[in-house]
């Protein structure tokens, strides 16, 4: 036998999955990629949205204000518990992305607050109206940090 394949493929998965992922693994398998890839990234996906799952169901909602968007994180050296961050303000559009992002352990209580900023490049030039824009939504996200 030239190579030892994997057993089973991503359809012993299929079950578990949405109607769209499933969509997106068909197309893929259609397309040709490696059928053991395939089934190690369906494997390795659910096993993150179980992660999820599990997190979402013992977690607290953390006392923050505005609109939020969760995802949890393994824990890291920094925080060797689990914990999420969640968006407090996202601010897209013009040459830059503000979000302000709060770490929320499991408990709801807050480990750490951010400020991101994105630029679609390093290079970016802003006009006079547009610096005052970013400036006037970094004092924004700096209130909202502030609260938390």
């Amino acid at each position: 036998m030239a190579g030892a394949r994997m057993s089973g493929s991503w359809r012993d998965f299929a079950d578990q999955m949405t109607e769209r992922t499933r969509a997106l693994f068909e197309t893929a398998e259609q397309r040709g990629d490696d059928p053991d890839e395939l089934r190690r990234h369906a494997e390795a996906m659910l096993e993150h949205e179980s992660f999820q799952l599990a997190c979402s169901a013992v977690a607290a909602q953390p006392d923050v204000e505005g609109p939020s968007a969760t995802g949890w994180m393994l824990p890291d050296e920094r925080h060797p518990e689990t914990y999420r961050e969640v968006t407090v303000e996202a601010a897209p559009g013009g040459p830059v992305s503000i979000d302000v992002v709060a770490e929320v352990n499991l408990d709801g209580q807050v480990l750490g607050s951010l400020i991101y900023l994105t630029t679609p490049s390093t290079d970016t030039t802003l006009t006079a109206a547009e610096a005052r824009e970013i400036a006037d939504r970094l004092c924004q996200a700096a209130d909202r940090l502030e609260n938390l």
